[in-house]
């Protein structure tokens, strides 16, 4: 299942500077995450993106990990977090996705669609772990 990047990324795709980005919480609401985004999260993020567009999953993973300790609020962790579960779910990593997928759906941040398609990969993954491996 492919997934779209949500709003939240998105902000940081198109500048550094970024508009405020309608995040699902009163938590997150009007956070501000592109204005507040230091330059190595802004970086890591759109790398993140462009390499789990281009597929390169490997790349969108490290530059994941580039990014996390730069990720300064709730909101920026999440953007950080929604793109690590997108990139592990489409490289199907199987059941090790499964932690990141429950984390996820708990995060105040995560708008209604994603919740909803990280929820049905959930499900997926939960049910291929569950099946009896063939020899």
């Amino acid at each position: 299942m492919r997934f779209l990047i949500s709003a939240a990324p998105a902000a940081l795709l198109v500048s550094p500077a970024g508009a405020q980005v309608g995040l699902e919480s009163d938590l997150c609401r009007g956070t501000e995450i592109g204005a507040k985004a230091s330059k190595e999260l802004a970086v890591n993020v759109n790398a993140a993106s462009a390499a789990f567009i281009a597929q390169d999953y490997a790349a969108a993973l490290n530059a994941v990990e580039r990014a996390r300790p730069h990720a300064a609020d709730i909101a920026q962790r999440s953007v950080v977090a929604q793109i690590e579960v997108a990139v592990m779910v489409d490289a199907g990593a199987g059941a090790a996705v499964i932690p990141k997928l429950e984390a996820a759906i708990l995060d105040p941040c995560l708008a209604a669609v994603t919740r909803e398609g990280f929820t049905k990969s959930l499900e997926q993954a939960r049910a291929k772990a569950a099946a009896p491996q063939q020899q």
